[in-house]
This record gives C-alpha cells, structure tokens and sequence, in this order.
C-alpha cells in the first residue's frame, strides 16, 4: 500500500510524497515515518487529514489506516 503525503506549510513540499504502509498500520505510525523522513521538527503537534472528493477528512491517529477508510493511493495532508 502506497500512501501520498503532502506537507502544505512546507514549500520543500509542493506535491505528495509516496510512502510505503499498511492497512493495519496505526496512523500515528504513518505521521511519525512521514515526520521523520522529512526531517520536520520534533515537539510540535501535527495531524493527518485525508484529501477526499467530499472534502477533508480528519485521521484518526489511534485509528488503523483501515478504519479510517484510507486506500492504497490515497493522498493526505500533513498539517503542523
């Protein structure tokens, strides 16, 4: 399963990057592998939001990607 991650208060990050994850991954396991690999600060809050043709969806962090009804290739937002 492939993941897009986008961080739009980066201007590093003009357009989604793909990230490796699973249906059962945690997401606040997929939001600490997307912090890291791009070296955002630590200490600060961030959040998950899904890019959906009905709008925007948050992401549950205690939540699976599953249950939170995220698809292989789906695109989301990294907000900080």
């Amino acid at each position: 399963m492939l993941v897009w991650v986008r961080v739009p208060s980066d201007d590093r990050f003009l357009s989604h990057q793909g990230v490796p994850a699973h249906p059962d991954m945690k997401a606040q396991e997929l939001l600490d592998k997307a912090t890291q690999m791009w070296g955002l600060p630590e200490g600060k809050t961030y959040q998950l939001v899904r890019l959906h043709a009905t709008g925007q969806q948050p992401v549950h962090l205690d939540k699976t990607l599953q249950e939170n009804g995220l698809r292989d290739g789906d695109p989301i937002d990294l907000l900080g």
